[in-house]
């Protein structure tokens, strides 16, 4: 069989990939992605994990998106969320309140559940965070401008040379309230959380999957670096769920109820957070899958006259699910503030999600 040929500067032959090789490179990373699995994988891959990435937000609880189908008896999963958000929102407000944030935030959280019987789920969730200037404001300005979406904020902080610089603190009369900490890397506050899935609400050919979800959130991360709030949290979700064909629907609604106030008599007080999001999943086959999300948060506090701490944020992600193997599955995507304010979430970001499932 013939094949391409060079030669280096001695004289000898070295080989140059043939087509054949390149086309059996292709068919090898089209298997990967596209043959379905063997049998006994589940097909159905589930809503993005990712939470509103605003640095207010992420000082109170939030449940990932999940599915209201649990894990099974004594079935393990291990998730590893990373998420790259960058944020830029300023203001005056009311009673002296300002701020500013204009930062980017990595938010990882590592994620534990086992399933107790057929109907309960036990877990644990350890975030990580960390606060930098980053590197996105450019390709976000190139972004913007491409879809005819500048905002104002972002066309002076390009022409005051202030991208990819670091700044998150707000104050009243003067006095810092809230402040980040550039390249500041600190644990944020674990949360326990149950997920009850009762025989009685599992799907059927007319109903959706209904579970309920509980959570308690610890004040674990150091709150004068905004890492956490600096009190505890609980929270209710409801999880549905509907397959139909190749297409799945999902629907998740919660509420978060901050206990206690370490910002009183600051102008910021912690109010209850209502959540939820809306996402459709469409499987190519059982390995791979394209879902689209719509995710929407009140805020946290009312009345400061700040965007970023009082308006509602609702916010569009978009990502794939693979599954490679029965045990492993990834997903990839982004999230982009189109359609509210962009000061009350997180204005950009992409996210990479992976977990890993066995039996005990």
């Amino acid at each position: 069989m013939c094949r391409d040929v060079m030669y280096s500067a001695e004289g000898r032959i070295i080989a140059r990939p043939t087509l054949i090789r390149w086309a059996l490179t292709a068919a090898v990373a089209s298997w990967a992605l596209l043959v379905p699995p063997a049998a006994g994988v589940e097909e159905i891959h589930g809503p993005l994990a990712i939470r509103n990435q605003s640095p207010v937000q992420i000082l109170f609880f939030q449940f990932v998106p999940e599915r209201a189908v649990p894990l099974g008896h004594r079935q393990v999963r291990l998730r590893l969320d990373i998420a790259e958000t960058n944020t830029l929102a300023a203001g005056v407000g009311r009673e002296g309140l300002q701020g500013r944030l204009d930062l980017e935030m990595t938010y990882a959280n590592f994620q534990a559940r086992i399933g107790l019987g057929d109907e309960w789920e036990l877990g644990i969730d350890l975030p990580i965070i960390a606060t930098h200037g980053g590197f996105m404001d450019g390709f976000i300005d190139w972004f913007e401008r491409l879809i005819d979406y500048e905002r104002t904020v972002r066309a002076e902080e390009r022409r005051q040379d202030m991208e990819n610089e670091f700044t998150y603190r707000v104050t009243r009369n003067g006095e810092t309230v809230l402040q980040g900490v550039e390249g500041r890397v600190g644990v944020g506050d674990v949360a326990i959380q149950a997920k009850w899935a009762p025989s009685q609400l599992r799907e059927t050919a007319s109903t959706p999957a209904v579970a309920l979800r509980l959570a308690f959130k610890a004040p674990s991360g150091d709150p004068d670096a905004a890492l956490g709030s600096g009190r505890p949290d609980v929270a209710l979700g409801l999880a549905l769920e509907k397959t139909l064909g190749r297409w799945s629907l999902y629907g998740n609604f919660n509420g978060t109820f901050p206990i206690g106030n370490r910002f009183e008599g600051s102008g910021l007080n912690p109010q209850p957070i209502f959540s939820g999001i809306l996402g459709v999943e469409y499987r190519f086959n059982p390995r791979l899958a394209i879902v689209g999300q719509l995710n929407a948060n009140s805020a946290p506090f009312r009345h400061t006259g700040l965007d970023f701490l009082d308006d509602w944020s609702d916010w569009p992600a978009l990502g794939l699910s693979w599954a490679p193997t029965p045990a492993w599955r990834l997903q990839l995507g982004i999230t982009e503030n189109l359609f509210t304010l962009a000061d009350a979430g997180g204005d950009f970001g992409f996210f990479l999600s992976a977990s890993y499932r066995f039996s005990l």
